[in-house]
């Protein structure tokens, strides 16, 4: 499927919100904190690192992981035998791609409060990719939420000629770019770019609430 599309060469900063290590998700979800209170949390966590660090969640996505009910698990560019970091373009892209994946579906619906926080990572890509951003209208399964199939032929595809990442339009805001990237050694210059809490009260109008 990518016969016709030119590889290129592609340099450029790149975003993704990284979920807290475990033992510091445990210790915030469900407090009644204020954003104050948050960031005190977070200083805490950080001073007794209990956070990851910038190399680190670059790291992770390459990382084995478990099974998932005993099977390998499926994202869009990938059947899960291939390992993908996924990233955009942009801190808005990668916030409406982790809302959608992380967010909402763990506050949908909960009858309490909860506290979930973020890190936004940055770093730079360097490497081999193909712009699938042209294909946005003719290749619908590029956005779709039917089943990620295709993607992960094309995935599959790119892992075989080699390519580094693909350029990709995101299905949760239009306007940005995804990329997902599969080497770690095209990602550098990582750092942290402070934190994103978002506190959920389904007592309150409305219940979500983004700091800062």
């Amino acid at each position: 499927m990518l016969e016709g599309i030119p590889a290129q060469e592609f340099e450029s900063e790149t975003f993704r919100y990284a979920s807290l290590p475990k033992d510091a998700r445990d210790l915030l979800l469900g407090m009644r904190l204020d954003p104050d209170g948050v960031n005190e949390m977070i200083d805490l966590l950080r001073d007794r690192e209990m956070l990851f660090g910038p190399e680190q969640i670059l790291d992770g996505p390459f990382s084995p992981k478990p099974l998932l009910h005993g099977k390998p698990h499926q994202t869009r560019f990938s059947d899960g035998s291939i390992r993908v970091y996924y990233s955009a373009l942009d801190y808005q892209t990668a916030e409406a791609e982790m809302y959608y994946w992380t967010i909402k579906p763990l506050l949908e619906g909960t009858p309490r409060a909860w506290t979930v926080l973020f890190q936004r990572a940055a770093c730079r890509f360097t490497g081999l990719v193909k712009d699938l951003r042209p294909k946005a209208a003719e290749w619908s399964f590029l956005t779709a939420d039917d089943g990620y199939e295709v993607c992960n032929q094309v995935a599959t595809e790119a892992n075989s000629a080699r390519l580094d990442g693909l350029l990709s339009q995101s299905a949760r805001r239009p306007e940005g770019t995804t990329l997902p990237v599969f080497k770690r050694e095209c990602l550098s210059d990582a750092r942290l770019d402070g934190e994103r809490t978002f506190m959920y009260d389904p007592s309150r109008n409305p219940p979500l609430l983004a700091h800062p």
